[in-house]
């Protein structure tokens, strides 16, 4: 799932409108709505922090983190470390 479809959802499921939305985050109605539907990628990360705040919900969350990590798990790949090894 991508950004957008994730941040059209979690709106969605909070029942949150497009206008509520851009008036709690601080961010144009337009522009958020080109995020939703994929015609405009978020490369700002003030801008999703905003998104992310407004719906209750973590940066990690809106940009897919942890998918990715389950996607491979599922798939018996090995996982990323967490902690990188100690530098001596």
């Amino acid at each position: 799932m991508s950004f957008g479809e994730r941040l059209y959802w979690v709106r969605k499921q909070r029942g949150f409108g497009l206008h509520w939305l851009s008036a709690a985050a601080g961010i144009d109605c337009g522009l958020i709505s080109l995020i939703e539907r994929g015609k405009r990628s978020w490369n700002s990360v003030p801008v999703a922090k905003r998104l992310a705040r407004a719906l209750g919900v973590t940066l990690d969350y809106l940009a897919g983190m942890y998918e990715d990590e389950r996607s491979l798990q599922e798939r018996g790949l090995p996982q990323p470390r967490r902690n990188p090894p100690q530098v001596r």
